[in-house]
């Protein structure tokens, strides 16, 4: 998805796996459990499971295995911005484009605007996020959790500070927005297990809105590490403008009361 800059492939084939370890994470424990009950009812099949066996040892194997508590979190919202592309759009010039090695956006710089590169970012962020609430339930409070890029800017600023933008923008004043945690960093491994963990602790809370916000003008405002100079004028970014917005659940559902 981006323009061969070194480095940026791996970001986004990343954050691809990232999502794709989740569903796998759910997939995966359906079928261990169905790869128990075979052995169980097979002995001559008990000694080729023993790696699986030995696997389940583990918390994380033991979880899979279904030895332990099941926990689930479902998407009840997802919105999805890409440039100046948005929902199905997006997963349409994937499948238009259908090569893993070349990028779905244009190569030309004549295509990007670099008076309205800003701007264009604040408006994919913006309808990502009502994408993805817009559903919830209103007036019940919604905690928020906002990523954004690395940075080396240490003066109090704050991913969170866009949430009452996107709330205005999108016309949800009578959905409270909670936030909850935001940090800017390259990996969001740290935030998934953290969003597990909160309702862990927080069984009541029906639901979560997990944000993540990327873009070139993004990068530059939050000074992160290892970019080049700023290109002048018109030039193709280094970086789309991407937002990613997931409302999970922890399975409880609130209706809205008429």
């Amino acid at each position: 998805m981006m323009h061969e800059k070194p480095g940026l492939g791996n970001d986004i084939r990343n954050g691809v796996l990232a999502i794709t370890a989740l569903v796998g994470l759910a997939f995966g424990g359906h079928w261990l459990w169905k790869v128990r009950s075979a052995v169980a009812k097979d002995p001559a099949a008990k000694a080729s499971a023993q790696v699986t066996t030995a696997a389940a040892a583990t918390p994380h194997g033991r979880m899979l295995a279904g030895e332990v508590e099941r926990y689930v979190l479902e998407v009840r919202g997802l919105g999805l911005a890409v440039d100046r592309y948005y929902q199905e759009d997006t997963w349409r010039l994937f499948k238009d484009k259908d090569d893993n090695y070349l990028s779905v956006l244009s190569k030309d710089p004549k295509d990007y605007d670099p008076n309205t590169r800003i701007g264009d970012g604040e408006m994919a962020a913006s309808a990502a996020f009502g994408y993805a609430a817009k559903a919830a339930v209103e007036r019940w409070p919604l905690p928020v959790i906002v990523l954004g890029p690395p940075t080396t800017i240490n003066d109090g600023s704050t991913m969170a500070s866009g949430i009452a933008y996107w709330r205005q923008s999108q016309s949800l004043g009578l959905t409270l927005f909670l936030w909850q945690d935001d940090a800017n960093v390259a990996s969001a491994q740290g935030t998934l297990e953290r969003l597990f963990q909160f309702f862990d602790d927080h069984p009541d809370v029906p639901e979560v809105l997990l944000v993540s916000n990327d873009s070139e003008g993004g990068r530059y405002g939050w000074k992160s590490p290892g970019l080049p100079k700023q290109s002048e004028g018109v030039h193709v970014p280094i970086m789309p403008a991407a937002s990613t917005l997931i409302r999970n659940t922890n399975g409880c559902e609130v209706v809205q009361a008429t």
